[in-house]
């Protein structure tokens, strides 16, 4: 009896459940360094999708004491959300260092390797944060849930914006040259 349960249980595993599908998930380039008040985007990509991905749902992790969000542009390869509202939503969910990602296609999705957004952050203070991201849920047209083998995350390293002499000081060092030029050649 139990081996005939056992039987049952793994044939109709074998029959529903998921597939495995090898893809990556990347956030390209992995490493930037930029200065505060400065911005830098990292692309999200997906490669080697052996099939059509629908919707996916990821959180992206952030240090919010380095990095402001500042926006996220969709590419068109899942289309666009399904109504306006949600697209407005998304835009604005981020909370405590955490920026949420959902999109659903409106065609049969998309295959291969291809961007699915580009998120922009401004640095704000110096220092490095990791950007890491979090698959929720993934899923293609059968609705069977996708989950990425390599997830490769970023680094932002934010530095102290370059100091720029202003004009005055210019002035003031070209008077203090010239004035030793006449002091030196009236000693000799």
């Amino acid at each position: 009896m139990k081996s005939t349960l056992l039987s049952l249980l793994i044939a109709s595993f074998l029959m529903f459940g998921s597939m495995a599908h090898a893809f990556s998930l990347s956030l390209t380039p992995q490493s930037q360094e930029f200065a505060v008040g400065e911005n830098a985007t990292y692309t999200l990509s997906v490669s080697d999708l052996d099939t059509s991905l629908v919707y996916y749902s990821l959180d992206i992790y952030f240090d919010q004491a380095v990095l402001a969000f500042q926006s996220a542009n969709f590419y068109p390869s899942l289309g666009n959300p399904p109504d306006d509202a949600e697209y407005s939503l998304f835009l604005d969910y981020i909370e405590d260092g955490v920026l949420w990602l959902d999109a659903i296609s409106n065609t049969n999705g998309q295959s291969g390797t291809f961007n699915l957004a580009d998120i922009t952050f401004t640095g704000i203070t110096e220092g490095v944060s990791d950007i890491i991201i979090n698959p929720i849920f993934m899923s293609d047209s059968g609705f069977n849930e996708l989950y990425p083998d390599t997830i490769n995350d970023a680094t932002a390293t934010v530095v102290s914006a370059a100091v720029v002499p202003e004009p005055g000081t210019m002035v003031l060092l070209g008077a203090g040259l010239a004035g030793l030029a006449i002091w030196r050649r009236r000693r000799f």
